[in-house]
């Protein structure tokens, strides 16, 4: 693999040679052209050339693009100002080269009297608004997209932004303090009667790091950092409510050694502080850890949330090794700067330990893990001479035997290392059984997936691909897709160039009929309609599960929204027609008048078709009840994870999450009836 760049006579680069992209070996080529005052004109797409590399003419590539895409329009082209800004860009494909207006356009602008409000913030810390910026001292730029829809943005004197528009008037100001730092963000739609539901703040320590933040609709979180600026002390809203800290400590290399939280710390001393945690292998130390801290100050009832282990192993016969003697194994790799081992705190109160294994060269080659069961996980990775994965293994052991193996085998192109297949063996007990191949992918003549095989009746999926590399067909044995974008789809679609979707159409095997939907846009890219039909040109059964967004907030959240479908009488029409309420920008409540459907496999809107559906929120934003679904209340655990979830018919659902975030198990209970999962580390 190589990459090969050319320069025109001038020293500019022009042609780029690719030897990493195709499999067959040979060259991808692009190229970019200038004009008279250097500044980039042209920019074209990718294409193949032979397995000798060529330092080939403008003209020469040209007529290679062209017979590669059909026609000569494979290539950007950007214009300029006569001040050297980029006032236009146009994508590449004829569509955009013939169609006039469809390109990028950048405006160079000034603001106008009352055009812009200004805030300030006053002596309380509160930001308000008697005037605009006066004519002319804001400097702002206009893009507007292919399809006509612009952003208007406004920076003042320091560069800082302080406006921005989207559509016509869905305005978002920034409002900084006089060092420049972000102070608030008032989101569209903003006003002082209830401006916090529509408002970011932020706060900041004389060294300039955040220590007070508040998001929409949400309480206040406060940090605070250590004399070298390293987090130290957070709490956010449901932390002070349980009267607790989150605390960071770090070694003497500044890297994280101890997360715990706390009912006491010393938050009014810290920013003069600089504690560092240093492993004693003869003492259990703070929160069990073996981690003993200094120039700290007084810490109350600690719980250990992530402890983390580096350099060496020396952990492992340590006071607080016992932990780790189902995942002990001995390593003379040089493991200077690693992490080696790490203790994890789940939501259950479980202690999970974790150690990690390197190659000679610093590769991770094993990991092994204890369980909530009380077992081990053990992931191996071996690395081909390029660095990428080659065989990786995952072994459930339990009771000092193993109950489940898995391996996987990856394969390369030896032109490219794309991945070319994938072997897969996995079974009950010690050894996996015969290895399958799972998946073997081809790419087509620039690198892009033209086809996936996988065993049985998945088959083949093929896909393909506009100049851009936007997907437009999908064709497996039991499904076809086709997306359109710039074309109306034969369909009578509103073209669209600026990315978003005009049409889809898909077939299956329990439906062979084509079926599809047009869709339609706002000012803002915001979907407004979704018309259903069947056959290639959506001509029959027209409307039958069309779906309709009647209003958005400034803010870009749906209040109204209409969806068509099989009713009960066997008809089709309206099932949902739903009147959204919300709290600034939080869902509230919920109302569908639409008859609710009776029969199994309905997709409507499940909620309280009587009373309405209604949300509430915990002083962090989390959902914590749901009428309409009969969630009465969720708990969550210190990380904001959901823990516990109880309904209204007596059902609950209980999950345990890691401190680092990963769900390790759930557990749903129905009438007397428990039925538990467990999570299986993903094998690569």
């Amino acid at each position: 693999m190589k990459m090969i760049q050319y320069y025109d006579g001038l020293g500019r680069p022009s042609l780029t040679a690719d030897g990493s992209v195709n499999t067959d070996g040979n060259y991808v080529y692009t190229m970019q052209t200038y004009d008279m005052l250097g500044r980039e004109q042209a920019k074209w797409m990718p294409v193949a050339g032979t397995a000798v590399p060529t330092d080939m003419s403008a003209g020469t590539f040209q007529q290679l693009s062209s017979s590669a895409y059909g026609n000569s329009y494979a290539h950007v082209d950007n214009d300029y100002d006569a001040l050297g800004r980029q006032i236009s860009l146009t994508n590449a494909g004829q569509s955009w080269h013939a169609s006039p207006g469809a390109c990028k356009s950048t405006e160079y602008v000034s603001n106008s009297s009352n055009q812009v409000r200004r805030y300030l913030i006053n002596s309380g810390g509160n930001v308000y608004s008697s005037s605009y910026y006066p004519a002319n001292t804001l400097e702002g730029e206009v893009a507007t997209d292919e399809d006509g829809h612009a952003v208007t943005v406004f920076k003042d004197m320091r560069g800082l932004k302080v406006f921005e528009r989207r559509g016509s008037n869905s305005d978002t100001y920034y409002i900084h303090n006089d060092l420049g730092q972000l102070r608030f963000v008032l989101l569209p739609g903003y006003n002082s009667v209830q401006p916090e539901q529509l408002f970011y703040e932020y706060r900041y320590d004389n060294r300039g790091n955040v220590i007070w933040e508040r998001q929409p609709g949400c309480q206040y979180t406060q940090y605070w950092y250590d004399a070298a600026d390293r987090l130290t002390f957070m709490q956010d809203a449901m932390l002070r409510d349980k009267g607790k800290y989150r605390c960071y400590f770090y070694d003497g290399y500044g890297r994280l050694a101890v997360q715990v939280t706390c009912g006491v710390c010393p938050i009014s001393s810290i920013s003069s502080s600089l504690p560092v945690a240093t492993f004693s292998a003869g003492s259990t130390g703070f929160a069990e850890t073996g981690y003993l801290l200094d120039d700290v100050g007084t810490i109350l009832n600690p719980q250990m949330e992530i402890a983390n282990y580096y350099d060496d192993y020396s952990f492992l016969s340590s006071v607080v090794g016992s932990g780790f003697s189902p995942v002990s194994v001995n390593s003379s790799v040089n493991v200077n700067g690693q992490q080696t081992g790490s203790i994890t705190a789940a939501s259950d109160g479980t202690r999970l330990y974790s150690l990690t294994l390197y190659d000679s060269r610093g590769r991770v080659r094993q990991t092994r893990r204890t369980t909530l069961e009380g077992g081990v996980e053990i992931s191996n990775v071996d690395y081909s001479f390029t660095e990428q994965p080659t065989t990786s293994g995952y072994q459930l052991r339990k009771n000092s035997q193993t109950v489940f193996a898995a391996e996987a085998e990856n394969h390369y192109y030896a032109t490219n290392d794309k991945l070319q297949y994938t072997d897969l063996a996995i079974g009950l007990g010690s050894s996996p059984s015969s290895s399958h191949r799972i998946q073997s992918i081809s790419y087509d003549d620039i690198g892009q997936v033209e086809s996936i095989t996988r065993p049985g009746s998945a088959g083949i999926v093929t896909c393909g691909y506009d100049v851009h590399g936007w997907t437009t067909d999908i064709t497996a044995p039991s499904f076809t897709e086709e997306l359109f974008y710039d074309a109306d789809g034969s369909c009578s679609a509103t073209p669209c160039y600026n990315g978003n979707i005009s049409a889809q159409k898909w077939t299956n095997a329990n439906y062979t009929q084509k079926r599809g939907y047009k869709f339609t846009y706002d000012e803002q890219n915001r979907l407004t309609d979704a018309i259903y039909g069947e056959r290639d040109d959506l001509s029959n059964h027209p409307n039958r599960y069309n779906e309709q967004v009647l209003n958005y907030t400034k803010t870009g959240a749906v209040t109204r929204l209409q969806r068509r479908g099989l009713k009960n009488d066997g008809k089709y029409g309206k099932i949902d027609n739903l009147h959204i309420t919300l709290k600034g920008n939080r869902l509230h409540y919920v109302l569908d008048d639409a008859e609710n459907l009776m029969y199994e496999g309905a997709v409507e809107f499940q909620g309280d078709e009587t009373n309405g559906s209604a949300f509430g929120y915990n002083a962090n934003g989390n959902l914590i009840t749901d009428t309409g679904k009969g969630i009465m209340h969720i708990d969550y655990d210190d990380n904001n994870y959901p823990k516990r979830i109880q309904f209204a018919n007596g059902n609950v659902t209980e999950y345990v999450y890691t401190a680092t975030g990963e769900k390790l198990r759930g557990c749903t209970t129905q009438r007397c009836r428990t039925s538990r999962w467990a999570a299986v580390r993903r094998i690569h």
